[in-house]
């Protein structure tokens, strides 16, 4: 072997990874194939990378994404600390909507280069941020180390200051924000929604434990909530998602509620990211107004099964109280509702018992599946 032939990525934020053959004899490189070839000529975000101080002086660094077709203040337009934001494409001229995309472990990290999600919410009028809090990796101990027993605390406060950075300097709009996120940044955006990270007393034990749990602060949710879910999830149980939608429930908050029977730690099949991908656009449209392409269940013949639907209950970005729920399924039933009850305090109880079974009844049809394979 004279490794005479080399095979080379170039990674780029604006545009999908491409494959090069180089050989060193010929001193050429040969062009291959592009991993996402319907994307190619198309105008898309670019990812800048920043760093701002937490407010206990702890650099944390970050990314921000901007609607590509942004409209960005020129660096002779300003002076001081802004005028360096300008220099490096940050400043829109005017605030954004923001979705703060929080990344799981949380012993990962975000990286710089193309994303597709970045690309699609971008494409639909969303500026993204995305975090390296404490606790991620990839910048020494020091940062790793500075997150353990900060669950719900200063890994949250991070974010929050992130935010602040984004709003003081004119980039976000503090009343167009929204929080999402995968396994552990499920677990943040819980945080966020319950708002228990302002509860800075000192715990140990059980009660610790709990004092770092949206589920025991889910009646303080106050704004549209959406959970998607796989059945099949070796890290998250389903069971965790269960009680915090029946705590939901107990307190008349209304919540949209996706389970993908035969999907892990997050959907994989295309049908299914489709799937998921149609609702979140839609939820996010109803609350920030961004762009959105037509979506109904069946679409894409999914197995999304709609255990909890309050979809409807958003009105202008807020949430209205529960009237209707409804039990979907998009693979076995289309658009077919299959029931739904109105939630006063003398039925709750019992659409609480029937959340239940339905739940119960959707694990008992997944064993005898795996029990015939």
């Amino acid at each position: 072997m004279d490794f005479d032939a080399w095979l080379v990525s170039y990674i780029s934020d604006d545009q999908p990874f491409e494959y090069f053959i180089y050989r060193r004899s010929k001193k050429r490189a040969e062009y291959l194939f592009t991993t996402r070839p319907e994307l190619t000529g198309r105008k898309l975000s670019k990812m800048i990378g920043f760093d701002y101080s937490a407010r206990d002086g702890l650099r944390i660094q970050a990314y921000l994404s901007l609607p590509p077709q942004t409209p960005l203040l020129g660096p002779a337009q300003l002076h001081g600390d802004r005028l360096e934001l300008a220099r490096q494409g940050m400043l829109p001229k005017k605030p954004q909507r923001l979705i703060v995309l929080i990344h799981g472990g949380p012993k990962l990290r975000d990286f710089f280069g193309f994303a597709a999600i970045n690309a699609w919410l971008t494409s639909r009028g969303y500026a993204v941020l995305q975090v390296n809090f404490r606790g991620s990796v990839g910048f020494g101990k020091n940062l790793t180390n500075a997150g353990n027993g900060e669950w719900g605390r200063k890994m949250h406060q991070d974010l929050l200051d992130g935010i602040d950075f984004l709003v003081h300097n004119g980039i976000a709009d503090k009343r167009q924000i929204a929080i999402m996120g995968g396994s552990y940044g499920g677990y943040a955006t819980l945080v966020g929604m319950t708002g228990f990270y302002k509860d800075m007393t000192t715990m140990l034990g059980r009660r610790y434990l709990k004092s770092r749990s949206p589920l025991y602060f889910a009646n303080r949710v106050k704004h549209p909530l959406m959970i998607v879910h796989g059945a099949n999830d070796p890290r998250v149980k389903q069971a965790e998602s269960d009680q915090f939608v029946a705590a939901l429930m107990k307190n008349h908050i209304p919540v949209t509620y996706i389970v993908f029977p035969d999907e892990g730690h997050g959907p994989r099949k295309p049908h299914n990211t489709l799937a998921m991908a149609g609702f979140i656009e839609e939820f996010l449209h109803k609350c920030l107004h961004g762009d959105v392409e037509p979506f109904h269940l069946g679409q894409y013949n999914s197995t999304a099964v709609l255990l909890s639907d309050a979809r409807k209950e958003i009105k202008n970005g807020e949430k209205e109280e529960a009237k209707e729920f409804f039990f979907l399924n998009d693979n076995l039933n289309k658009v077919f509702i299959k029931k739904s009850h109105k939630l006063p305090s003398l039925n709750k109880r019992k659409f609480i018992e029937e959340f239940g079974r339905k739940v119960e009844l959707m694990r008992t049809s997944k064993e005898i599946k795996r029990e015939k394979a």
